[in-house]
C-alpha cells in the first residue's frame, strides 16, 4: 500500500483514503440594507455545540460550489443568499483525530441576503445580525473569526475601490464639461471674431458699392457683389427699411416728416448679423401716401 504524507499534520495517510475528505461551502452573509452580517449558534452536543459560526454546509457529490452554498443556506436559515466573492479557502481538522473522515477542505464566500428573517434548522438554536466587529468578538471557533476578518478587509478595501472608482468617474465627468465649455468658447470666440470683421468689412464694401455705381464698372460690381454674397452666406442680412413702419429695435429716426411713422428714405443701411441688430438703419419718416 503506497503511503504519502498529509501536509498539514505529516501524519502517514494510505492512497486508500484519498477522497475521502469532506469540501464544505459558507459564507459572511450580509444584510443588503443595514450591511449587518449573519451569526448562528449551533445547537445539540456534536462538534462546537453551542459555538457561534457563519454558516457552513457540505457539497453533494458533483455540486457545484455556488449552488450548494445557496442551498445550505435556505435549508438552515430559510434565506436566499446570492454570493458575491470567494474571500478564502482553508483546510481543517474537525475530529479530535487526524483522519480522512475528519478533514474538510472549506470555500468561504461574501453573501448578501434582502431579508433579514431566518428561519433556523435544527443545527442551530439562535442567530443574531450584528455589525462585523461585534460578530468578530462573538465568533467561535478561530477559524470563523479568521473569516470574518477577511470579510473586514475585503469590505473595506471595495469601498475603497468605489471610491476610487467613483472620484475617477467625477475626473472623467470634470474633463468632458472642460472640454465642451473650451469648444463652446473657441466657438463663441471664433463668432465674435468673425463677427467683427464683418463689421469692419461693411463700410469699405459700401462705398466700394457706391464707386461702382458711379464708375459704371461691370468688373468691379462682379466683384462688390460677389463680396455681398459671401458675407450673407456668413448670417448678414440688410435691414428692411424703405416704406415700412418704423421699428426702434433695427431702426434710428434722424428726422420726420409730415407726422408720419413710415419710412420714407434711408440715410444709412442697417444691418443683422446672425439674428443680431450690429447696426440701425438711420431713416426719415413721413407719412405714407
Amino acid at each position: 500500500m503506497n503511503m504519502t504524507k498529509n501536509s498539514e499534520s505529516d501524519h502517514p495517510v494510505s492512497n486508500d483514503s484519498v477522497g475521502r475528505f469532506m469540501v464544505a461551502v459558507g459564507a459572511i452573509v450580509e444584510h443588503e440594507e443595514t450591511e449587518t452580517i449573519l451569526l448562528i449558534k449551533r445547537a445539540g452536543a456534536d462538534y462546537a455545540s453551542g459555538a457561534w459560526e457563519v454558516g457552513y454546509g457540505r457539497l453533494d457529490q458533483g455540486e457545484n460550489p455556488e449552488a450548494g452554498l445557496k442551498r445550505e443556506f435556505k435549508e438552515e436559515t430559510g434565506l436566499d443568499i446570492k454570493p458575491k466573492k470567494l474571500l478564502n479557502t482553508w483546510f481543517f481538522n474537525r475530529g479530535d483525530k487526524e483522519a480522512a473522515e475528519n478533514e474538510v477542505i472549506g470555500l468561504t464566500y461574501w453573501a448578501t441576503a434582502s431579508s433579514q428573517k431566518v428561519k433556523l434548522s435544527s443545527e442551530h438554536s439562535e442567530y443574531q445580525w450584528l455589525s462585523p466587529e461585534a460578530a468578530l468578538e462573538l465568533a467561535e471557533p478561530k477559524l470563523i473569526a479568521n473569516e470574518i476578518r477577511a470579510f473586514i478587509e475585503a469590505k473595506a478595501a471595495a469601498k475603497e475601490a468605489q471610491a476610487a472608482d467613483q472620484a475617477r468617474q467625477r475626473a472623467l465627468a470634470d474633463y468632458h464639461n472642460l472640454v465642451r465649455r473650451t469648444q463652446a468658447e473657441r466657438g463663441e470666440y471664433t463668432k465674435l471674431a468673425a463677427s467683427q470683421l464683418i463689421e469692419d468689412l461693411i463700410e469699405p464694401l459700401e462705398h466700394l458699392s457706391m464707386a461702382a455705381e458711379q464708375l459704371d464698372d461691370e468688373g468691379l460690381t462682379m466683384v462688390v457683389s460677389r463680396l455681398w454674397t459671401v458675407l450673407h452666406s456668413h448670417g448678414l442680412e440688410e435691414v428692411e427699411a424703405l416704406g415700412r413702419e418704423f421699428a426702434v429695435e433695427t431702426m434710428e429716426a434722424v428726422d420726420k416728416e409730415n407726422g408720419g411713422d413710415v419710412v420714407i428714405k434711408v440715410l444709412r443701411r442697417g444691418y443683422i448679423l446672425n439674428g443680431k441688430v450690429i447696426q440701425h438703419a438711420k431713416v426719415v419718416l413721413g407719412a405714407d401716401n
